[in-house]
């Protein structure tokens, strides 16, 4: 493990339920790339350069997922008979158990 006043990494600090056996060596090769760019980031006082692209990859990746959810969630609403109109009756109303309320 390498320490640096500005950054600290452990591998080891990933739990293993994070990923499936087959992507694990897909984590472990971005771990360590992350990693290494952390590593130079550090060294040569470009701070700004990583984190801004961590913050384009990540603004991507959101917009991404949020139109896959909205994409899936048209289809939800298209095939759900329950948003169909249907006439509504009166519901149930049961008797509470216990001592009845005071008037």
């Amino acid at each position: 493990m390498m320490i640096l006043a500005v950054a600290g990494f452990q591998i080891q600090m990933i739990p293993s339920r994070w990923y499936v056996d087959d992507q694990k060596n897909e984590v472990w090769r971005s771990v360590g790339l992350a990693r290494q760019a952390t590593q130079l980031a550090v060294e040569h006082d470009s701070h700004g350069e990583i984190i801004g692209w961590l913050k384009k990859f990540i603004d991507k990746h959101k917009e991404i997922e949020i139109a896959q959810n909205q994409d899936l969630m048209e289809v939800q609403v298209n095939n759900n008979k329950e948003n169909e109109p249907l006439q509504v009756e009166n519901p149930l109303v049961s008797q509470r158990k216990g001592r009845p309320e005071t008037k």
